[in-house]
């Protein structure tokens, strides 16, 4: 089977302008971790994965699940936004708009499951996970950006929500992230642009993804579904 995992460059834990490396690898506001790592879930009471509690976040931590996995049943993906309008800001979102645009969010993340699409059984995928921490009871609100570059096209996205229903396919480790709240999405209009999550996979470049996260205290990701073919 075909292995398609994240291309790892200088990725560095700061703020960067990765719009300016030319999309040479993945960059950013985050932090590779090997594949048997699972991201511990607020408050962190019963924390067995080795992972050590920042004093702050403002990390993605990202590993590579599965890879070359034949999919024996449907899978529902995260639903396009029919409003959808690719911009030049990164990840699509425009720190010059003060009011709550949803042409600027790629994907509906608050969508009823029964109106999400499927990738159909039989699909190879290969599976990467990226993972955002809140800090419970800091009162702050966090934000990560970063531009991941894959190996194979990006397919599909599964937020956090639906991250449970798939573990026995694509995770190592089985981890559970129940109560883990959804991305903020088309539903999330009280808190102002700053407070929704956005992503934008090029139209010209199915290989990269760029991503824009915040949240006070949950944890919040993503599961990145890559095309994969028969090796």
């Amino acid at each position: 089977m075909s292995q398609a995992k994240i291309i790892w460059g200088d990725a560095l834990v700061q703020q960067v302008n990765c719009e300016s490396v030319n999309f040479r690898a993945t960059c950013g506001q985050i932090e590779f971790y090997s594949p048997d790592f699972y991201p511990p879930i607020p408050p962190y009471s019963d924390n067995d994965s080795g992972f050590e509690v920042p004093e702050f976040n403002n990390v993605i931590y990202a590993f590579d699940e599965k890879q070359g996995v034949y999919l024996e049943e449907d899978v529902r993906i995260a639903k396009p936004n029919e409003s959808y309008v690719e911009n030049e800001f990164f990840a699509n979102f425009n720190p010059d708009k003060t009011q709550v645009n949803d042409r600027n969010l790629a994907y509906d993340w608050d969508a009823s499951r029964d109106s999400m699409p499927v990738l159909s059984s039989g699909t190879l995928v290969n599976s990467h996970f990226l993972a955002f921490l809140g800090l419970p009871g800091d009162g702050k609100r966090e934000f990560a950006s970063a531009v991941v570059q894959f190996e194979n096209p990006i397919i599909g996205f599964i937020d956090t929500r639906d991250s449970d229903l798939t573990n026995d396919i694509f995770s190592f480790t089985q981890y559970e992230i129940s109560g883990a709240r959804t991305l903020e999405g088309l539903q999330w209009t009280s808190g102002g642009i700053d407070t929704r999550d956005y992503i934008k996979v090029p139209k010209d470049n199915p290989y990269i993804l760029e991503i824009r996260l915040t949240t006070f205290d949950a944890f919040e990701g993503v599961r990145v579904l890559t095309q994969a073919s028969p090796s």
